[in-house]
């Protein structure tokens, strides 16, 4: 009878220990796909001061993070809400063009197709 009671210990030990290595390599397959996923905030704020936006850097995060969490949102309807929450001399050719770091840089998406033209 113990025999019997080790037996089946044993099996549910390796069914666990098998479950678990499975999730460990679909989780490990998950990881290699989304390797181009990024979201990398010093990269964004880099770029951003390259092509020449200076200001708060919350203020910048803030509008990255907005653009990176609807990205269902129209180009131009993003682009515009760049314009309107930054200071002088943003208008919508750079408001485009800091949708386009924030995809590219900031959010997991790695960078989508600009309907607006970018400049």
């Amino acid at each position: 009878m113990k025999k019997i009671e080790l037996k089946k210990i044993y099996q549910i030990l390796w069914s666990m220990f098998a479950g678990a290595a499975l999730v460990f390599v679909l989780y490990a397959i998950l990881l290699i796909s989304a390797g181009g996923a990024k979201a990398d905030v010093n990269s964004y704020l880099k770029r951003l001061e390259m092509n020449g936006y200076y200001g708060p850097i919350a203020t910048w995060i803030t509008i990255g993070n907005f653009i990176c969490t609807h990205p269902y949102y129209s180009d131009s309807d993003l682009a515009y809400a760049v314009v309107d929450n930054t200071g002088p001399g943003v208008y919508m050719p750079e408001g485009y063009q800091v949708v386009y770091i924030a995809r590219e840089e900031l959010c997991s998406t790695g960078g989508q197709y600009m309907e607006g033209q970018y400049t």
